[in-house]
Formats: structure tokens, C-alpha cells, sequence
């Protein structure tokens, strides 16, 4: 079994931490940015594994890394078996379990003598306190439910998001691959990408720039709804449909490649996502091979 396209990510970005230094807050503001891109990478993770110990119930063994005692977690199935083929027990011995179900017991952990999660251990090790990572889970938590609480149609742009500060960590780390992954690969993990559409037959916009046509996208419809709100009155539609037509068209994630690459056809050449908030692009003609990248083949 081969290790997921996410743990890929994960390994670049363990790189670009541990060479920008300590993200304990000791550290550069730029090991900051690096450490939280990837600890928001690895908290988004649907499920983390673990192999159980000897005792048969449901109960992870523990390790020592670095010199403390810790509970090895792996971010994909294929290193969690690795590690359990080594004498603990084989594929039988690995589970499953989503990171919050975890972390509600980060506190029991600590005072049962447990110090650190060691994550990839065979692979780019890399470690945390159980109650560092609670912590930054619900801070994580927090941010994600003040996204949604946004109304539609409201301007959010005072309002950061997980992909905004993924994209201010891209921004502070030019030409780090890891970053770049980081942030697309939660662009395409959102359900929806938001376009706005204009003219008689409602295409999604697209403005002029040196680089060639540009189609513009957004994060949330709220974020869409509000850059349309700004524009003139499309004079190329009849008043008397203007108030029909919508203002936001909402494309699915799993299509968004396609219906990309058909406009590439008619002459687009970037995207660019969320111009009053992370603002990042890509060439539109490259989105499919950075899916398959940063996510795997559609």
C-alpha cells in the first residue's frame, strides 16, 4: 500500500518547518507560518491511525521520540501498517480514529505520563504535547465556525478563513512547493467554488491582465456575492432580466476541473481565487495536473 497524496503534502511541509526552526513560539515568525500550516493540515485530516498494544482493547502503544513518552500516530493507513509489521502485531493491530475523538482525552494522556503524539515516525518524524494540539484544534474550530457563520451576501472580507492564512503562509514562503500544496489542497477540499456570472449568456467573469484573461473565483458565496455587488450594472443583459439572473453560480469541487478547462478552451488562461481576501492564482491550464498532485487523479 502505497502512502496518500496527503501524506506527500505532510512530508514537504514537516521539511519547510524543520528547516525554518523551533514553532514552539520561540522561533522566526516564518517557522511560525511553516508550523501552522502543517498542524492545520494534519488537523483536517478525516481520521489519524494508530496501532493498538498488547493489552487487545483499543488502546495505542506507546514509543519514546525524543526522549519522552509518546503515542506514534500516522497520517495514512499504509505507514500505520509499516510500523505494525515491525513485531506489533501486523495489520490487525491498526485503527482508526478522527483527530477530535483523540484530542477529548489529551488531558487524561498528560496525566498518565503520556508527553507527545509522534507522528510518521518511520518516515519525517515530527511531535506535539496532547494538550498543544487540543489547543490549536479548537482554535482551528473556532476559526472554521466563524467562516460559516458569515451570512451570504455579506462582505467578509475582515473575516480570515483557513484558506486565507494558508495563502498568507504561501505568500511568506515563496517557491515553497510544501506551502503551495498546503493551500490547494484545501481550495479543493471545499464543496463549492463560487463564480460570478456576467453578460447575456452568464458566463463566470473573467477580467484583462497582462497574463491573459483571468477567470475570477471565490472561496464561499458570500465572498462572490459581494465582489458582485461592487461591479457596475451589466448593461449586455435587458433590464427586465437583470433582477432574475443570479448573482453567484455555484460549481461542485469534483467538477470545477472540468468546467475550468472548458473555459480554458475559450481563451482563459488564470484563475485567480479570492481577490479581496487570500488572493493566489494558478494557470488555468495547469489545474488538473495540481489536483492530481495535491489530491490524487479525479
Amino acid at each position: 500500500m502505497k502512502p496518500s497524496p496527503s501524506s506527500a503534502v505532510i512530508d514537504s511541509l514537516v521539511a519547510s518547518a524543520v528547516a525554518a526552526g523551533a514553532g514552539d513560539g520561540s522561533g522566526s515568525k516564518e517557522a511560525a507560518v511553516a508550523w501552522g500550516a502543517l498542524w492545520r493540515t494534519v488537523l483536517e485530516l478525516p481520521r489519524w491511525f494508530f496501532v493498538k498494544d498488547d493489552s487487545g482493547s483499543m488502546r495505542p502503544g506507546l514509543v519514546t521520540f525524543n526522549g519522552e513518552s509518546a503515542v506514534p500516530a500516522f497520517t495514512d493507513m499504509a505507514r500505520a501498517i509499516a510500523f505494525a509489521d515491525g513485531g506489533r502485531g501486523g495489520t490487525n493491530a491498526v485503527f482508526a480514529s478522527p483527530p477530535r475523538d483523540v484530542l477529548q482525552a489529551a488531558a487524561s494522556m498528560e496525566d498518565s505520563g503520556v508527553r507527545l503524539f509522534a507522528f510518521d515516525i518511520q518516515d519525517t518524524p515530527f511531535g506535539i504535547k496532547p494538550s498543544m494540539l487540543r489547543t490549536l484544534l479548537d482554535d482551528l474550530a473556532r476559526l472554521k465556525a466563524r467562516t460559516a457563520q458569515t451570512p451570504a451576501g455579506q462582505d467578509d472580507t475582515q473575516e480570515s478563513t483557513i484558506v486565507d492564512e494558508l495563502a498568507a503562509s504561501a505568500r511568506a514562503t515563496p517557491g515553497d512547493t510544501a506551502a503551495q500544496s498546503a493551500l490547494w489542497q484545501a481550495v479543493f477540499e471545499l464543496d463549492h467554488w463560487y463564480f460570478v456570472p456576467r453578460g447575456p449568456s452568464q458566463t463566470p467573469l473573467a477580467v484583462s491582465h497582462e497574463a491573459g484573461p483571468t477567470l475570477v473565483a471565490f472561496t464561499s458565496a458570500s465572498r462572490a456575492a459581494a465582489f458582485a455587488a461592487r461591479l457596475p450594472e451589466d448593461e449586455t443583459v435587458p433590464a427586465e432580466d437583470r433582477a432574475a439572473a443570479p448573482s453567484v453560480v455555484a460549481v461542485p469541487t469534483a467538477s470545477v476541473v472540468g468546467y475550468v478547462e472548458a473555459l480554458v478552451e475559450a481563451g482563459v488562461a488564470v484563475v485567480h481565487v479570492d481577490p479581496a481576501n487570500g488572493a493566489f492564482s494558478v494557470s488555468a491550464s495547469s489545474l488538473r495536473a495540481l489536483h492530481e498532485r495535491v489530491v490524487g487523479s479525479l
